[in-house]
């Protein structure tokens, strides 16, 4: 090793991934360059949130686009620190929300 950076350690260990979930979670994947995460919100998810973190430097240089399922007016907003994201809930949910996050240009390796 000469000290540089070992650009594919970094970029795996870069995923995205969500790193406090208010509820129960179900699944979190990463495929292809698609993140997902499905969960169910506890009852007091108003005052905490769901925060996620999106490698905008490796996976999602172009940015990305974020869609909901059943929560139609969830909001994915950012923390101010490149990358990481926090996920606010329209309304009390008793069935799971999914949020899926695709990079607006396809990946190349």
């Amino acid at each position: 090793m000469n000290g540089d950076f070992q650009i594919h350690k970094i970029k795996a260990l870069s995923r995205p991934y969500a790193y406090a979930i208010c509820g129960k979670p179900i699944s979190e994947n990463f495929n292809k360059g698609i993140y997902t995460l499905s969960w169910i919100p506890n009852k007091d998810c108003f005052n905490k949130n769901t925060e996620i973190f999106l490698s905008t430097s490796f996976y999602f240089p172009d940015g990305f686009q974020s869609v909901f399922s059943n929560c139609e007016a969830c909001i994915l907003k950012s923390l101010q620190i490149e990358g990481y994201y926090e996920i606010i809930l329209d309304r009390m949910h008793k069935k799971s929300v999914k949020l899926t996050v695709r990079p607006i240009k396809v990946l190349k390796d």
